[in-house]
């Protein structure tokens, strides 16, 4: 379900090691499937339980990748909102200046 999507969460499991090493994986696969205008987040579940690997392993990683990194929690919802505010940003960012629905604000007239 990747085909015509402008954010693809990429998540793994930080508990178990070998989710995050499936992600080179699936990047390589999304890499026929998405347009060059998609963008991928990674994000990293679990984070209220022990990290499988060092955290600075991921970090360094997305680094290498050029890919935005969040760690969430579904359990306990940290970063959830924060997760959904930055793929916001970059869709916005994407979008033109004449892109009438970037500009969501109401105006008033006077009564």
């Amino acid at each position: 379900y990747s085909r015509g999507s402008s954010i693809l969460f990429l998540v793994f499991d930080i508990s178990q090691k070998d989710t995050f090493l499936q992600l080179d994986e699936w990047i390589t696969k999304l890499e026929n499937e998405i347009s060059s205008d998609s963008r991928i987040i990674i994000v990293g579940n679990k984070c209220d339980l022990e990290f499988a690997l060092p955290k600075d392993d991921i970090v360094e990683w997305c680094e290498s990748q050029n890919l935005p990194l969040i760690f969430v929690s579904a359990k306990d919802g940290t970063n959830i909102n924060e997760l959904f505010e930055m793929a916001g940003n970059m869709i916005s960012l994407e979008k033109s200046p004449e892109d009438p629905i970037q500009d969501l604000s109401v105006t008033r007239s006077e009564e």
